[in-house]
C-alpha cells in the first residue's frame, strides 16, 4: 500500500471486507515518507529487491 500511495494512486479495488484495515493503514502513512519508499522500489533491479523494501518500511 504504501508503494502505490508514493507512486501516486489514489483509488484501489479491494474485497469489502478488508476496507477497514486498509483504511487504517493509510491513517498511519505520512505522504512524503511513501513517495520516498515509493523511488527506492523504482531503481530496484528485481522484485525481490522490492519485497525486501517493503517488509523493512512495514517494520
Amino acid at each position: 500500500m504504501p508503494i502505490l500511495i508514493g507512486l501516486g494512486v489514489t483509488e484501489l479495488s479491494c474485497a469489502p471486507a478488508i476496507i477497514p484495515e486498509i483504511k487504517a493503514l493509510v491513517a498511519t502513512l505520512g505522504m512524503e515518507a511513501c513517495r520516498e519508499h515509493a523511488t527506492a522500489c523504482l531503481a530496484c533491479t528485481s522484485a525481490a529487491q522490492v519485497r525486501t523494501l517493503a517488509r523493512e518500511f512495514a517494520a
